[in-house]
């Protein structure tokens, strides 16, 4: 193989296959991989092997610097995250409010974040019994106490108008996550800066947990256990613990207030269709609480959420594709 590359390629696909191959490869000094021993010296049978291993040296690297794993040397500076705003909407949270505060504060880089508690006027008295004990020690949780029952989607908007950070994240009292959650999905976030959202996977459970430090569920929730796709948003893949960047909004707007129990979807869906880039975390960083009596999960609510998910379905047809559509189309639309 001939190849010669008027600027400089520094792993080229092209000559690594020929490699495989057994080519004998004629190139200049801008091929770069071509003046890395490893691929002078494999033998063409042993390349791909060699590959592999390569291929997990560097995810190894990143890995450590995405987790700050201190006790490993690496020849890059650690990631400066910028600060988040973590987003809380509050109504009746009184059998959840103690886990999620001691949860949420014992975040490896709470310090750098702000805890913003919406109080959609709860009748439980959380911030009597627990919040107003830890508004006290931590300057950055503040909270708002709303004159009427406000809506989620509502109280969300407010949030993002209040927000200071440029990361943003939903943080719902009946959920919990790793101690180095917010670390780790923001360091993913800045690190890449084609991508607007992460997420990851979360354990579920249908009963409350206190403590998710070292928490395993067999079932996973089931909308995030999926790559990132157009496709494969015909789930809303972000889940209830999604991280992004504040500037999505300012082209897009905020979650829709006609909407009640699935403007996530939507507010996603709208994301994509902008180009929006979305990454999953392969690991699980969260527990999410299959509440019976959640705005999403009630079977109460089950109807007319289904009218909201069908109304979300139809407008975003093109978004999902011709195949998942018709799929789906017997689900949403009975036939």
């Amino acid at each position: 193989m001939i190849f010669f590359p008027q600027w400089l390629e520094s792993f080229n696909r092209l000559a690594v296959e020929a490699k495989i191959l057994g080519c004998k490869i004629v190139t200049n000094r801008l091929l770069g991989v071509a003046s890395e021993r490893w691929f002078r010296e494999t033998k063409p049978k042993d390349l791909i092997a060699t590959l592999r291993e390569k291929r997990k040296e560097v995810l190894d690297v990143i890995t450590t610097f995405v987790e700050g794993d201190e006790s490993k040397e690496l020849f890059i500076d650690s990631i400066s995250v910028p600060k988040i705003t973590i987003i809380t909407s509050l109504y009746k949270g009184a059998p959840y409010i103690k886990n999620f505060m001691k949860n949420i504060t014992s975040q490896t880089i709470f310090s750098k974040c702000e805890l913003l508690i919406l109080d959609a006027s709860s009748p439980d008295g959380e911030y009597e019994s627990c919040i107003k004990d830890y508004e006290g020690r931590f300057p950055n949780i503040k909270y708002t106490r709303l004159p009427t029952r406000t809506g989620v989607q509502e109280t969300m908007n407010l949030g993002i108008e209040m927000s200071t950070g440029e990361i943003l994240t939903i943080a719902n009292v009946d959920d919990l996550r790793l101690p180095t959650q917010l670390e780790e999905m923001s360091k993913l976030l800045t690190v890449d800066e084609d991508c607007d959202l992460v997420y990851s996977d979360c354990h579920e459970v249908n009963y409350i947990v206190s403590d998710a430090s070292n928490f395993r569920s067999e079932k996973m929730y089931e909308h995030s256990r999926y790559e990132f796709s157009r496709e494969n948003m015909i789930k809303c893949l972000p889940g209830p613990m999604p991280m992004w960047r504040k500037s999505i909004h300012k082209d897009l707007g905020n979650f829709d207030t006609t909407l009640k129990y699935a403007a996530d979807w939507d507010m996603w869906l709208r994301a994509v269709r902008s180009g929006c880039k979305f990454k999953k975390f392969e690991k699980p960083l969260g527990l999410y609480y299959n509440n019976p009596t959640g705005l999403s999960t009630s079977q109460s609510n089950r109807e007319e959420r289904f009218a909201e998910e069908k109304l979300i379905f139809n407008r975003n047809k093109d978004i999902f594709g011709k195949r998942v559509t018709q799929t789906f189309e017997g689900y949403f639309n009975g036939s």
